[in-house]
């Protein structure tokens, strides 16, 4: 079981970076659509609601219901499809390499949150690192605004696309600890289902 979840994960890790790497292509390209290009994944994470409805059908039982209330998951899809949006528009100011590694901020920031919000507590060694990750971005955000737009992209501007990645990784962190606390009371369908058709309804009211 270890090993598959290992091999899923790196298959995951090769689907985001693969992402990254086509959306600096895209953003190269003069394409500027952040929104569109995550409405089509929401739209299929939506499938799980029917496969959610069809297990308790071939059961024999009712349609079930979600607990949480249409707003909750209103706000859980805002924070998710923003902060794709965010991501994905940093490409048109920045470049890859700062959008990868910023990203990273998103760690510090569920932790904030889960001490914040719910009492988690880490070890020294966790702090020590996290303050490391912090020096780190730091020393890369002030190195894109010292440099200023590379030559072969003169209309960048890296140090807005840095923020829009750190904004970005902000709102992955309210996603990532609010998801957690969803799955402790639904299951898998329920959540992806209900994620993807209230993000596919948020993404296409912002494209529109």
């Amino acid at each position: 079981m270890a090993a598959r979840e290992l091999v899923g994960w790196q298959a995951c890790a090769l689907l985001l970076a693969a992402t990254g790497l086509f959306s600096q292509l895209l953003a190269d390209r003069g394409v500027r659509l952040p929104t569109a290009q995550t409405l089509a994944n929401y739209a299929l994470l939506s499938v799980h609601l029917v496969c959610w409805w069809r297990g308790a059908r071939a059961r024999g039982e009712r349609a079930p219901t979600s607990s949480a209330r249409p707003w909750q998951w209103l706000l859980l899809a805002v924070a998710d499809v923003e902060a794709n949006y965010l991501l994905v528009l940093s490409y048109q100011y920045t470049d890859i390499t700062s959008v990868t590694l910023l990203d990273a901020f998103t760690v510090p920031c569920v932790m904030a949150l889960s001490a914040g919000l719910f009492g988690a507590r880490y070890s020294r060694r966790q702090l020590i690192a996290v303050g490391l990750c912090l020096g780190g971005l730091a020393v890369l955000v002030a190195t894109d605004v010292s440099l200023g737009a590379p030559s072969h992209a003169p209309h960048r501007v890296p140090w807005l696309g840095d923020l829009l990645v750190l904004a970005g990784a902000a709102l992955y962190a309210v996603s990532n600890v609010v998801e957690e606390r969803f799955l402790r009371a639904h299951s898998r369908e329920d959540f992806l289902g209900h994620l993807g058709a209230y993000g596919a309804a948020v993404s296409a009211g912002q494209c529109a």
